[in-house]
């Protein structure tokens, strides 16, 4: 994955700059563009249903496999964007998140944090090109169900998580996590390589 110019292993933080409204639309949009193309839904909470803290579920509404033990997974994101870049070190991205949000994604069954990385100049998070609209630049997900902090992250306001950077959320991964649903599996902290 090429980082472009950015800084060598600072901690990320998801409060970074004055466009945190049409970022956190960015992240909704760029995961609905990646459900559509599944054939899958992709549904908001309305105004005051997001007490906790989840931005959108993915549910598999495409002819599911008849192998399936459950017919209709679904994902939940808490979404995230940010135009802070860091370089991974040892394949991994730190990433600051509120301790209270990380407790809940962690009690969740299929809860899942998806961070959104843009570039710091608006305009260039959605490009037409001649070959098509173009969406930058990544989407990395985490399974907070393996968040390994000490105890003492607890009772501080927030926590840092580490982002394997071969997590990356794409039509492939994102239609692996539907297929391991559907199949009663659980999400794990890393997808198998012999997708």
């Amino acid at each position: 994955m090429d980082w472009g110019d950015c800084m060598m292993g600072e901690t990320l933080s998801h409060s970074d700059s004055k466009y945190n409204r049409p970022k956190g639309k960015m992240s909704v949009n760029y995961l609905r563009a990646m459900s559509s193309q599944l054939g899958c839904s992709l549904t908001e909470p309305g105004p005051g249903d997001d007490v906790n803290k989840l931005d959108a579920t993915l549910t598999a509404t495409f002819d599911t496999n008849p192998k399936w033990t459950f017919k209709t997974p679904r994902i939940e994101f808490q979404l995230k964007t940010t135009s802070n870049c860091v370089v991974p070190i040892n394949g991994l991205i730190k990433y600051r998140l509120e301790t209270k949000t990380l407790n809940m994604l962690r009690s969740g069954t299929n809860a899942l944090l998806a961070v959104l990385f843009v570039s710091k100049e608006p305009n260039d998070w959605v490009r037409n090109t001649e070959n098509g609209l173009l969406l930058e630049k990544r989407m990395l997900w985490y399974n907070p169900r393996f968040f390994t902090g000490n105890s003492d992250e607890a009772t501080k306001l927030t926590s840092t998580i580490e982002i394997p950077e071969k997590n990356e959320l794409t039509l492939r991964s994102l239609h692996k996590m539907i297929d391991m649903l559907g199949n009663g599996e659980k999400l794990p902290d890393v997808l198998p390589d012999e997708m």
